[in-house]
């Protein structure tokens, strides 16, 4: 991120519209990694939730 903001900086942005631009570009990565593994843990969710109910 901070390479990011510093890009934008020597790019002529001012800081705010640098800070909004990287949040941006950043933001996408983080939302797909964060919904990967939501996905991808459900299933073990899923068998803990099932195995107390059975116990």
């Amino acid at each position: 991120m901070r390479t990011l903001l510093a890009g934008y900086g020597r790019a002529g942005f001012s800081p705010e519209e640098a800070l909004i631009q990287a949040g941006k570009n950043r933001m996408r990565p983080i939302a797909r990694t964060t919904a990967a593994a939501i996905l991808a843990l459900m299933p073990l969710f899923q068998t803990l939730r099932y195995r107390c109910s059975w116990s």
